[in-house]
């Protein structure tokens, strides 16, 4: 039983660890299927042109950029929201802190969520 009690304590630190680093600082989604993405399983380029949606499962917006601070470190995605086949469309920074990203368990698709609305997001101060 040592062996199994030293196993059950790797999982769990593993699991601790990914936790740490599970991009889940927005609001608590579960979706069937989705796990949250961790830097382990997500690079960042790819949250580019990727959906973005409300806690009620709707798409508010796209990611459009992200914003980085002088660490490299996440500090806002630029959302692209509002307008028609690109026209009229407005950017704002959603903060990181704002938002959670979950990964397919058996695909590469990702999706964000934040507790922002769409209408929240279209009223924040635009990015030049």
């Amino acid at each position: 039983t040592g062996k199994e009690g030293e196993e059950a304590d790797q999982e769990a630190s593993q699991a601790a660890a990914a936790g740490e680093d599970a991009f889940t600082n927005g609001p608590d989604v579960s979706v069937e299927g989705f796990d949250a993405a961790t830097m382990e399983t997500l690079r960042v380029d790819r949250l580019t042109e990727q959906s973005i949606f409300g806690i009620d499962g709707e798409q508010i917006g796209d990611v459009g950029d992200i914003v980085l601070n002088a660490e490299g470190e996440i500090e806002a995605l630029v959302a692209e929201v509002g307008g028609f086949l690109g026209l009229g469309q407005k950017q704002v920074a959603v903060p990181f802190s704002e938002v959670t990203i979950l990964q397919a368990t058996n695909s590469d698709e990702i999706r964000v969520y934040t507790s922002y609305s769409e209408q929240d997001l279209e009223q924040m101060e635009g990015m030049n």
